[in-house]
C-alpha cells in the first residue's frame, strides 16, 4: 500500500481523485523535482515524498455554475516554482516542524505542506493552519470543499 490508506477516503474524495486521473496503482517519479527542491534548501521527508509519489500530477476540480475551478493540485513542478522560501521558513517556525511543500489549493493561493508525521498544513501569506492530521483527512477535507460563490480569479482583482 502507498502513502494513502484508500479505505479512509470518503466516496466523494475517491470520485474527485478518480476524475483527476488517479488510480490505486498510480506511481509517479518525482526524482528530478525532489533534487531541485533539495538543492534549493527545501526540506524533504518520507511522508511527503510517498504522498507525492502516489498523487503527483493530480489536479482536482470543482464544478460550480457550469464553470470549472481547481480545488487543489499535487503538482510539485508548479508548486516548487511558486514557493516563497521566506514564507515556508515562517510556517515551519509557527508549527515547529520541518515542512515539505506538496501542492496548492484555493486557486493556487494556499501552499500545502506535509510534516514527517503526515500532518498537512496550509499557508497563504500570514494565514497558516493545520489542514488535517492525516493525508486521508486532508484529501477528504479538500475534496469536500464547497463554494457558495465562484472564487475570484487573481485577474479579477486587478
Amino acid at each position: 500500500m502507498g502513502a494513502i490508506n484508500h479505505d479512509k477516503l470518503s466516496d466523494h474524495a475517491l470520485d474527485v481523485l478518480k476524475d483527476a486521473g488517479w488510480t490505486e496503482a498510480r506511481v509517479v517519479d518525482n526524482t528530478p523535482v525532489y533534487k531541485a527542491m533539495s538543492d534549493s534548501g527545501i526540506h524533504l521527508n518520507d511522508s511527503g515524498m510517498q504522498f507525492c509519489d502516489e498523487l503527483g500530477g493530480i489536479v482536482a476540480r470543482h464544478y460550480f455554475d457550469s464553470e470549472v475551478y481547481e480545488l487543489f493540485h499535487i503538482n510539485l513542478d508548479q508548486t516548487f516554482k511558486s514557493i516563497v522560501q521566506e514564507w515556508l521558513l515562517w510556517y515551519e517556525k509557527q508549527c515547529g516542524e520541518l515542512l515539505m511543500p506538496i501542492g496548492q489549493s484555493h486557486q493556487k493561493h494556499m501552499l500545502l505542506m506535509m510534516d514527517e508525521e503526515g500532518k498537512v498544513w496550509g499557508g497563504f501569506d500570514d494565514h497558516f493552519e493545520m489542514i488535517a492530521s492525516t493525508p486521508e483527512q486532508a484529501i477528504n477535507r479538500l475534496a469536500e470543499y464547497e463554494w457558495t460563490e465562484p472564487p475570484k480569479n487573481s485577474a479579477d482583482e486587478e
